[in-house]
């Protein structure tokens, strides 16, 4: 137990304790009661574990910082440099000089107040997020910087229900025409199979199991704002997964490989897009230089790539696939996830229809073939992606027939590499 003294040089009071380690601690207050309310809290807190001692909790948040990014160094790099950002634009400027101990639940609102005058009410949600992180690892740190994190029951703003962007199978067909003839096929990828754009910049040969009829995303390309891409495993088991694609998808990806032979050695070994030159694709580079003026020569409205995922989400649904059939080809981690999104999409459809995701996708894009669009000097139906695009898709295949189809052109069945 700890015990009050009189200050011997001034006016008020010393509470000395023993920290679990043995070792004499001591704190002055103004008044006896402070004190021994405060050698209460301290005795309760060595009994149930979360002890803090006082002086690591006056660390001031720039110190712990630099703890805190030693200790996430080993995340992904993505995870590192999008943390780094936060800490540098927002969280060092509003708490750098402040003891950690300090930081009380109002200061966290003032600052989510703060962003919100500013900033998306997303990105303020996801900075929050961040800072629960940054606070949460102080807490569970042995011994413990602070006792308790300050976010919580923190008001964020509310998220203006969004439209989600969606391509009519018109557009898509508009947008694989006006693309660069190298990178047509991963409009499609995008469309009828929803990787995203840094997933596809990580597709590997493997990963195309033409045998099956499906594609197994596993991999994706990390930019980081200096230095080269990196290739590396998808950050949750959620978004990795194999996913059914449709008979004119594994033609038209197929002839690429044929046209395109991925690299056998290099940092670009194996992977199914690369830049001109060979090298890993990067995301920014290819939507500036392909994507969107791609997209203003469709003569559609803007929109990012990930529109092509959504418009991927939207053909299933449309199509009448149920809500978990259309969260595992999505990759969703929860079909309430996947109806909370897109559940303007599933009320406006008339009744579930097909169960099979390649078929559903094989009369979405016969919808964009029959629109009344020909060929022009954007790219037309033909050239090295395939003529068979440019009529009609041929019948769903059942798997044995797909194995067939894939002997017939001369290519080894590709299996997962689990």
């Amino acid at each position: 137990m700890g015990w009050v003294q009189n200050r011997p040089d001034r006016d008020g009071y010393v509470a000395r304790w023993k920290d679990p380690d043995g070792n004499r601690r001591a704190k002055s207050f103004r008044t006896k009661g402070e004190a021994q309310r405060f050698l209460a809290q301290t005795e309760a807190s060595k009994i149930q574990g979360d002890y803090v001692d006082p002086r690591r909790s006056k660390m001031t948040v720039a110190v712990w910082a630099e703890e805190f990014r030693r200790l996430r160094s080993r995340r992904r790099p993505g995870t590192v440099e999008r943390e780094a950002g936060s800490l540098r634009a927002h969280v060092l400027p509003a708490f750098g000089n402040r003891a950690m101990g300090s930081i009380r639940r109002s200061d966290v609102q003032e600052y989510v107040d703060h962003l919100a005058a500013k900033l998306a009410p997303s990105t303020v949600v996801r900075e929050y997020g961040f800072l629960h992180v940054f606070f949460q690892e102080a807490v569970d740190m042995d011994p413990p910087v602070i006792a308790r994190n300050p976010c919580r029951k923190i008001v964020l703003p509310e998220d203006e229900d969004q439209e989600q962007r969606f391509f009519t199978p018109e557009e898509v067909r508009a947008l694989y025409e006006a693309f660069d003839l190298r990178y047509k096929v991963m409009v499609l990828v995008g469309c009828f199979a929803g990787l995203r754009i840094g997933e596809q910049a990580g597709l590997r040969l493997p990963d195309l199991l033409f045998g099956h009829g499906e594609i197994f995303v596993r991999h994706g390309a990390f930019e980081p704002t200096a230095g080269p891409v990196q290739i590396g495993p998808l950050k949750t088991r959620y978004s990795r997964g194999r996913v059914d694609i449709p008979q004119f998808l594994l033609g038209a990806l197929r002839d690429h490989v044929k046209e395109h032979r991925p690299a056998a050695d290099g940092p670009a070994k194996g992977l199914v897009f690369t830049s001109p030159d060979g090298e890993p694709l990067r995301p920014r580079n290819w939507r500036r230089r392909y994507w969107d003026p791609a997209v203003e020569a469709a003569g559609i409205d803007p929109a990012t790539p990930h529109a092509m995922r959504h418009t991927f989400v939207s053909f299933l649904i449309d199509q009448g696939l149920s809500v978990d059939r259309v969260a595992e080809q999505a990759r969703h981690r929860d079909p309430g996830f996947t109806w909370r999104v897109y559940r303007h999409r599933f009320e406006g459809r008339s009744s579930e229809g097909v169960s099979d995701a390649a078929l559903a996708l094989e009369n979405m894009w016969a919808k964009g073939l029959t629109s009344g669009r020909s060929g022009g000097p954007r790219g037309g139906t033909s050239g090295r992606c395939g003529p068979f695009l440019g009529h009609p898709p041929t019948a769903y295949l059942a798997p044995d027939q797909r194995k067939r189809a894939v002997g017939a052109a001369g290519l080894e069945p590709a299996t997962p590499a689990l």
